[in-house]
């Protein structure tokens, strides 16, 4: 981890789940970090533990949906440190719900957050490793960004989108010293599920669709600052996401069918919890 050492960092998402971690062991590794999240005393709270430890970080209330925020971010920690080595555009948000059952305004925070969001950190990021010649954006996307899958459809439409984003941005950026990786983790037990809105759906019903068993944040952090060690384009983890990303591409068709199953199995268990009196969210 010895790459990382003095290097400036900002983590978007860096207050909680894979953001909190990443930001750790960066300032473990000897980063400076800059721990941007719009819930400020989360991220406060992470820089001064990691202070506390001896580590080098900076807490940043940072709206990812605010594109002139993001910039101002941007620009004022390269101005300060003298360079900006990598941007970790890693907050995003999950809703859960068939499409039919999904609010506009569902569709409008997803679209807000999960793309705008990474596309703001991305442009503003790109502009300053430009003028300096060399740098790293990894943007965190999902498994669900390279497959398709029932009752997220929508959060699948843009992370899909930050991956499409993100390997058409290495290509062209490769020859100007910046390098782009997208990271696509399986299941991992962060409060991206627990702090979901729903349509119609509980996600402890999507998630129990799932015969796989979640990885730490602690561990997705470890594979993500691996590859970019590497400079994997895209960074895929834990096995069951890689088995399942081989599965799809082997057959498209094959992988259909098992979404459509999945999608009655999930039906059927969100009509018998109607039924016993679960209480199913409606925004």
């Amino acid at each position: 981890m010895t790459q990382f050492k003095d290097k400036v960092a900002i983590v978007t998402g860096g207050g909680s789940g894979m953001g909190e971690s990443l930001c750790r062991k960066l300032a473990a590794a000897g980063a400076k970090v800059i721990a941007a999240d719009i819930a400020f005393d989360d991220a406060s709270r992470v820089v001064e533990e990691i202070r506390s430890a001896g580590g080098k970080a900076e807490a940043a209330s940072l709206d990812v949906t605010d594109k002139d925020a993001v910039y101002a971010l941007v620009e004022e920690v390269a101005q300060k440190h003298g360079r900006l080595d990598y941007m970790f555009n890693n907050a995003g948000i999950l809703v859960v719900g068939e499409v039919r059952d999904m609010a506009p305004g569902q569709w409008e925070k997803l679209m807000a957050v999960n793309v705008m969001g990474v596309l703001h950190g991305t442009l503003a990021a790109y502009s300053v490793m430009l003028r300096q010649g060399f740098g790293h954006i990894v943007n965190t996307a999902s498994m669900a960004g390279l497959i398709y899958q029932p009752v997220t459809a929508a959060y699948v439409m843009t992370k899909q989108a930050a991956v499409g984003l993100s390997l058409s941005l290495r290509a062209e950026a490769a020859a100007l010293g910046v390098k782009v990786s997208v990271v696509c983790p399986g299941l991992v037990d962060t409060s991206l599920y627990t702090n979901c809105q729903s349509a119609k759906a509980d996600v402890q019903d999507v998630l129990g669709m799932l015969p796989v068993r979640a990885c730490s944040a602690d561990k997705a952090a470890d594979k993500i600052l691996s590859g970019a060690k590497k400079n994997k384009a895209v960074i895929v983890f834990p096995l069951h996401a890689r088995i399942l990303w081989w599965a799809y591409r082997l057959s498209p068709i094959g992988m259909l069918k098992v979404m459509e199953v999945l999608t009655w199995a999930f039906r059927k268990k969100a009509r018998n919890d109607e039924q016993q009196g679960v209480c199913i969210d409606e925004l």
